[in-house]
């Protein structure tokens, strides 16, 4: 599998690697859009561009009727400085949460904090089919 810092550009490595949201676009059972915010991760370890979900989330329970889905990344000081990775997610069980925690890491949170008691954890990975560049 190519890495996701092979298939953007240099020069916007710096969004695989912010500190702020992003927008996670899923499609519901009528084909309607859905878009939230999440963290997300390119891991280095193997080149994946990953999210922790709960099983609890609305945009879980899309990823795994239909695994579509878009992820947008702003500059918020440059607002024309974007990223879009669109692509299939393949979603996998974190159970001992080391994607979680990885996750959460980066942003300098603990992403359990987030669960509720019984939530489950899973690692969206996002297998890119097109990325889209601005400035």
């Amino acid at each position: 599998m190519t890495s996701i810092r092979e298939l953007v550009p240099a020069s916007h490595h710096d969004l695989l690697d912010a500190r702020w949201a992003t927008a996670l676009v899923t499609l519901d059972a009528q084909g309607r859009p859905h878009t939230t915010a999440v963290w997300y991760l390119a891991d280095d370890e193997d080149g994946r561009l990953k999210i922790s979900l709960s099983d609890a989330r609305v945009k879980f329970k899309h990823l795994s009727a239909n695994p579509e889905a878009g992820l947008l990344i702003v500059d918020p000081s440059n607002q024309f400085h974007t990223l879009e990775v669109r692509g299939t997610v393949t979603l996998a069980a974190d159970d001992d949460k080391a994607v979680a925690t990885k996750v959460g890491a980066k942003y300098d949170a603990d992403i359990a904090d987030f669960d509720q008691p019984g939530d489950k954890r899973y690692t969206a990975v996002i297998t890119p089919r097109k990325v889209v560049t601005n400035g």
